[in-house]
């Protein structure tokens, strides 16, 4: 079998590769996401209320919310301070952004990863076999140049345990 048999496949298989990567996110996954990212926010925001305080702003807000630049370290936060005071607003608008309809096709990152995974062992298959065929026409005293993104496993005859 020539060498170029297989070159479809590995030309087949790197359009599956493009294909997937270009698959949208599901509605679930991306909400699960921002809420977290969020979430993270408001919690680094949470204010308390200092019940000792005798004079001024007993929360701090003015000081949370404050901006300021020392050197080039930036500090403060105050959308932090938002997101902890909105949170479910924000929570309920970040709903309505993201919507609650997946698109058709989408893929979820592990079902993807997975797909990559076995994408990934097939190539390595193919590329195993290409190389049984370079080094049987070397031996028939025929030369085929390997491909320069041979994977070394293949080449080397590699075998992972």
């Amino acid at each position: 079998m020539p060498k170029e048999h297989h070159r479809p496949r590995f030309a087949q298989r790197n359009d599956r590769v493009y294909e997937l990567d270009d698959r949208l996110c599901p509605t679930s996954d991306l909400r699960a996401r921002a809420l977290a990212a969020l979430n993270e926010i408001a919690d680094r925001g949470r204010l308390d209320v200092n019940r000792r305080a005798r004079f001024g702003d007993p929360m701090r807000l003015a000081e949370r919310s404050r901006v300021g630049m020392t050197g080039s370290m930036v500090f403060g936060d105050p959308f932090a301070v938002v997101a902890a005071l909105f949170r479910e607003e924000l929570s309920e608008k970040i709903g309505l952004l993201i919507g609650d309809k997946d698109t058709p096709g989408a893929i979820s990152t592990a079902d993807r990863d997975a797909e990559f995974g076995r994408i990934a062992e097939r190539r390595l298959e193919l590329e195993r076999a290409e190389e049984a065929l370079i080094c049987a026409a070397a031996e028939a005293g025929q030369t085929i140049p390997r491909r320069r993104d041979a994977d070394p496993r293949a080449v080397l005859e590699i075998q992972e345990v």
